[in-house]
């Protein structure tokens, strides 16, 4: 395996981590905002119903970390093979 095949897939995991992050924290926010828009209503069941959006959110955000340290991971090893 070559440094450029290590180097693109170090890319690649950035972007999907990134992505997972990105997707995470904008389902955590659309929770967020539907539960502080119904705080003084009756109809409070909506803040449960959108629960699956902040578990989801936590979800991806934590893959994405995974994914952040596998990236860091496959960048240390580069770095040491490179090395003289």
């Amino acid at each position: 395996m070559t440094c450029q095949d290590r180097s693109f897939r170090a890319r690649i995991l950035l972007l999907i981590s990134g992505s997972l992050i990105a997707a995470g924290t904008t389902a955590i926010g659309l929770y967020a905002f539907e539960a502080w828009s119904v705080a003084g209503t009756a109809d409070q069941s909506m803040a449960f119903w959108m629960l699956p959006f902040l578990l989801g959110g936590l979800l991806l955000i934590g893959l994405g970390g995974v994914l952040l340290v596998f990236r860091r991971l496959l960048v240390n090893e580069e770095n040491k093979r490179s090395e003289p």
